[in-house]
C-alpha cells in the first residue's frame, strides 16, 4: 500500500465514515489501515469493549470439569484485558471447550469477504497451546466459512482468517468459535473482531497469519531420522543381469538406468473436469499424468451420485478414463454411512432394519460388477464410522461385518479399506478419535470383517501435527499388520510457504514409515476442490509452490537415475527406490531397452533381477 492509500484510507475512516472510525477499537486501528483501499471494512463483530473491559463479546463455555476461565489485565500498547482459559484433559471432542464471541451485528452478503482477527498465546509458563477455530454458522445447518486453528507459543500472535461466504447470512447468525478442548492447556484471548469486506477487495494484499508448528527447523532431529528410515524401507540394492536377446551376458558394456515410476503411491480425488472436452479440461489431465500415479474416483451412492442417473454415467466414465490411461484406481466411497449422504430411498427405511440391510445389500450388489469391469482393485468399503452414526444406530456393528464379508465374497481380489477422519490431524493430539478408530477396527475384525488396509484421513487446518508426531499414531495402527494409507490430505491456509514447507514435511514424514503404501490429495486443481486453498495449481493453472516441492521429493530426491558399466559377468549393483525401471545400452550400433521391476521382495531375499535387453 502506497503513503498516500494508507493516508486516504485513514482520511476515509475518519472523516467521510466517522460512526465506524469511532468504533475501532486500539487494536484494529493500524490493522485497517494496512487493508487494500478498496475493501471497504465493516465491523460486525467486536468492538472497544472486546479490548478494554472484556466484559462483552466473548466467553467461555463447557462442563465445570473441563474448563475454567477468568478475564485477566495486560500491559500492552493495544489492548488492556484478556480472558484467559485453562481446559482440563479427558474430553471427548475438542468442541467440548468453547470460546465464542458474539454473532454478527450487520448481515453478510454472498461474495462479502468476512475477516477475523483475534491475538492469542499460551498463558506464560505453559509453553505452548492449540486452538482449532471456526468462523462459523450453526443453523440451519453447520457451516465454516473460515479457519482459525494455529500452534501456539507464550508469545502473543494476531491471527487473521479471511472466507468468503458462499451464501447471505443474516445478522445474528455468523460467529466465531474456538475449539479448545485438545488436552490440557492454558491460553489466553484478546481482541477478537471481525470485519465485512468487499466482494472486490484485492485480497492478494491482505495480512496472513504464518503456519507454524514443531520440526520446522533446517536442523530438527527428525530430519536425520526420516532419512535414514526412507533409506531403510523405500530404496534396495540388487545385482542385475542384463543378457542380449540370446541370453549371452552383455559385458563390459554402458548402460542408462532410469526410475520411471514409484512403487509407492502419489495419488488424487479425480474430478468429472477429466470427463470434458476443453482447454482447461485438457490442462487437468496433464497434471493427473505429471503429478500422480494412482487415483481415487468417487462412488458415493447418495442422490447427487450414484443414485443419480447422469452423475452414475459420470462415475462410470472417469473409471473408464482411468482404466484406458492404465492409471491404478481407488474407489470412495462404497458405504457412507449418514443420512446426509444416503439416497432418500434407503433413508425411507430406516425404521424397518430388514429392508435397510436388503437394500444396502442390493447397492452392493449393483456396484461390484462396475468395479471389475473398471479394474478398480481397492475402495473404500465405508466411511467414518464414528461420526456418521445413522446406519450403526439401525443395524449395529455386526452388520457392517457382513457386509465387508459380503463385498469380499464377489470381489476376492479387492482390497477393502476402513477410512476414518480426525486421526492425524489437530497436533495429533486427537486421542478420544483415535482410540475410538483403533478400537472399531479390533471389534470389526473379531467379528470376521476381511478389512486389508487402513485408511487415514488428512484434512489439516493450520493446526498442524508436528512431522514427528505422525509416527507414534502411525505405529499405533501398523500393529495391525495392515497397509496404511494417508487418503485424503490437504491442508487449508493461506500462508503458501508455510503451506510448502509442511506438505513436504508430512509427505517425508509418512514416505519414511515403514507401513504405508500412499498418500492420496484430495483434489490439486483450485477451481475444482472442496478446500481450494489446499491446491497444487492453483485458478490460473499455474503451479503453486508446494506443487514444485511435491516434484522436486518424487522426480528428484526419491528418484533414481544411474550410469553404468557391466562387469565381466554382464552385471551391474543398483541401489534405488523401489519402482519400475528403464534400462537402456547401445550394443552392436542399435539402441536396446527393457523395463525392471526394483521391489522390496526381491531386495529381501538377496536375488538378481535378471534382465534381457531386446
Amino acid at each position: 500500500m502506497t503513503i498516500f492509500n494508507r493516508w486516504l484510507l485513514l482520511w476515509l475512516l475518519a472523516v467521510m465514515t466517522p460512526a465506524f472510525a469511532n468504533k475501532i477499537p486500539p487494536y484494529l486501528k493500524d490493522f485497517v489501515a494496512q487493508l487494500p483501499a478498496n475493501a471497504e471494512p465493516q465491523l460486525i463483530i467486536g468492538g472497544l469493549a472486546n479490548g478494554e473491559t472484556g466484559a462483552v463479546g466473548m466467553r467461555a463455555s463447557g462442563a465445570d470439569t473441563l474448563q475454567s476461565s477468568e478475564w485477566l489485565t495486560v500491559d500492552h500498547p493495544l489492548f488492556s484485558h484478556f480472558l484467559r482459559i485453562h481446559s482440563e484433559s479427558g474430553a471427548v471432542n475438542p468442541w467440548d471447550v468453547l470460546l465464542q464471541t458474539d454473532k454478527n451485528s450487520k448481515p453478510v452478503k454472498k461474495g462479502d469477504w468476512v475477516l477475523a482477527s483475534l491475538y492469542l498465546r499460551a498463558a506464560p509458563g505453559s509453553g505452548e497451546a492449540k486452538v482449532l477455530g471456526y468462523l462459523e454458522r450453526n443453523e440451519p445447518e453447520w457451516h465454516s466459512i473460515a479457519d482459525v486453528s494455529a500452534n501456539l507459543t507464550e508469545q502473543w500472535t494476531q491471527m487473521i482468517a479471511l472466507g468468503q461466504a458462499e451464501t447471505d447470512y443474516p445478522k445474528g447468525s455468523l460467529g466465531l468459535s474456538l475449539h479448545l478442548a485438545l488436552g490440557e492447556q492454558t491460553l489466553d484471548v484478546a481482541g477478537a473482531a471481525i470485519l465485512r469486506l468487499a466482494p472486490d477487495t484485492a485480497i492478494e494484499q491482505l495480512p496472513i497469519t504464518a503456519l507454524r508448528y514443531n520440526g520446522m527447523d533446517k536442523d530438527a532431529a527428525w530430519r536425520a531420522r526420516a532419512e535414514q528410515m526412507i533409506a531403510q524401507n523405500r530404496t534396495g540394492t540388487v545385482t542385475l543381469q542384463l543378457l542380449s536377446a540370446d541370453g549371452s551376458p552383455l559385458t563390459q558394456q554402458n548402460v542408462t538406468i532410469e526410475q520411471l515410476d514409484h512403487d509407492y503411491q502419489f495419488g488424487t480425488f479425480v474430478n468429472p473436469l477429466l470427463l470434458q472436452k476443453t482447454r482447461e479440461a485438457e490442462h487437468y489431465k496433464h497434471w493427473l499424468k505429471e503429478y500422480f500415479n494412482v487415483a481415487t474416483t468417487p462412488i458415493y451412492w447418495a442422490d447427487w451420485g450414484w443414485a443419480n442417473t447422469e452423475r452414475r454415467a459420470d462415475y462410470k466414465a472417469m473409471a473408464s478414463y482411468l482404466q484406458r490411461n492404465h492409471m491404478p484406481t481407488r474407489g470412495h466411497v462404497l458405504l457412507y454411512p449418514g443420512f446426509g449422504f444416503s439416497p432418500q430411498e434407503l433413508v425411507a427405511l430406516k425404521d424397518d432394519r430388514a429392508a435397510f440391510i436388503a437394500r444396502v445389500n442390493k447397492h452392493i450388489d449393483e456396484v461390484i460388477p462396475f468395479l471389475k469391469r473398471y479394474g478398480i482393485k481397492e475402495l473404500d468399503v465405508i466411511n467414518e464410522l464414528r461420526h456418521e452414526k445413522d446406519w450403526t444406530d439401525i443395524v449395529g456393528l455386526d452388520t457392517v461385518a457382513d457386509w465387508y464379508k459380503r463385498v469380499h465374497r464377489q470381489y476376492p481380489e479387492a482390497v477393502l479399506y476402513i477410512n476414518e477422519n480426525s486421526i492425524l490431524t489437530d497436533g495429533g493430539d486427537n486421542q478420544f478419535q483415535q482410540d475410538h478408530y483403533y478400537q472399531t477396527i479390533k471389534k470389526l475384525q473379531a467379528l470376521g470383517a476381511p478389512i486389508n488396509g487402513i485408511g487415514l484421513q488428512g484434512h489439516f487446518s493450520s493446526l498442524v501435527t508436528p512431522p514427528e508426531k505422525l509416527w507414534p499414531i502411525l505405529d499405533r495402527f501398523a500393529e495391525f499388520g495392515l497397509p496404511l494409507r494417508i487418503t485424503e490430505y490437504d491442508l487449508n491456509t493461506r500462508d503458501q510457504a508455510g503451506q510448502t514447507q509442511y506438505d513436504r514435511d508430512f509427505y517425508t514424514a509418512v514416505f519414511a514409515h515403514p507401513a504405508t503404501v500412499g498418500i492420496t490429495r484430495w483434489g490439486f486443481y483450485q477451481p475444482k476442490m472442496w478446500r481450494p486453498l489446499g491446491a497444487l495449481i492453483d485458478a490460473k493453472g499455474e503451479p503453486k509452490p508446494n506443487a514444485l516441492a511435491q516434484q522436486n521429493l518424487v522426480k528428484n530426491i526419491w528418484h533414481t537415475q544411474a550410469q553404468s558399466r557391466t562387469d565381466d559377468a554382464g552385471r551391474i549393483e543398483l541401489k534405488g527406490f523401489y519402482g519400475r525401471y528403464r534400462v537402456t545400452g547401445e550394443f552392436d550400433g542399435v539402441e536396446r531397452s527393457q523395463e525392471f521391476l526394483l521391489k522390496r521382495e526381491v531386495k529381501d531375499a538377496a536375488g538378481v533381477i535378471v534382465v534381457r535387453l531386446q
